[in-house]
């Protein structure tokens, strides 16, 4: 599953496992996912993707306790598991891939950083340049980190392969965040730990998050 998410957008540091919290997280959810396809069709357009030709790029998970998270990013009753059960997305991609997925119990391909040896007969994956034959859209850069393992970090100018060439995340930014922080606002939780680029479209978008308290 992915670690402190709730479906998508800027919020990677989801907490509340309260049982308020829970069905706030879906609420968010669904209100995200219904303005960001209201936008783009992001993720209409990537179910539609997925039903008719497969999942095209793998997700990188981490085997083990989160290495970038926190774990009480977790909800408790999968904080409790042997750490070689866990299967966890970290990274800043594929988050949207891995939900449609789960709607429809469907395999999804992953390049696994297996701390554990669990996936100890499947291929090895000895550089970056290697991982990049599992893709049929390459990402511009992939590297390996001693602590987190194959990274693939966010890139601003990628455009999805379901939405063609007319969105990329340069232009989605600007328009994405103020959705995101807004519906999070609306139900009581502050987003922080922002990239500045963030900061600055929300300081553009006369966002002000300084009476959340949460």
């Amino acid at each position: 599953g992915m670690v402190g998410r709730s479906g998508g957008g800027y919020n990677t540091i989801w907490s509340d496992w309260s049982e308020k919290g829970r069905a706030d997280r879906e609420l968010i959810m669904q209100e995200y996912e219904q303005q960001l396809d209201a936008l783009c069709g992001h993720y209409q357009k990537l179910e539609s993707s997925i039903l008719s030709e497969g999942v095209r790029n793998p997700v990188i998970v981490t085997c083990g306790l989160p290495k970038k998270r926190s774990i009480d990013l977790l909800p408790p009753e999968l904080r409790t598991r042997p750490p070689e059960q866990l299967l966890l997305l970290e990274t800043s991609t594929g988050g949207s891939r891995l939900h449609v997925c789960q709607k429809h119990n469907l395999t999804i391909p992953c390049l696994v950083n297996d701390w554990h040896g669990r996936f100890a007969t499947a291929p090895l994956v000895p550089s970056d340049q290697h991982a990049l034959q599992y893709y049929q859209d390459p990402p511009q850069k992939l590297t390996f980190d001693r602590r987190h393992g194959l990274v693939e970090p966010f890139d601003r100018h990628k455009v999805g392969y379901h939405l063609g060439e007319e969105w990329s995340e340069d232009l989605l930014l600007p328009l994405r965040a103020p959705i995101w922080i807004n519906i999070m606002n609306r139900y009581g939780y502050r987003v922080n730990n922002l990239p500045k680029i963030v900061e600055d479209v929300l300081q553009k978008a006369g966002i002000d998050q300084s009476q959340i308290q949460s």
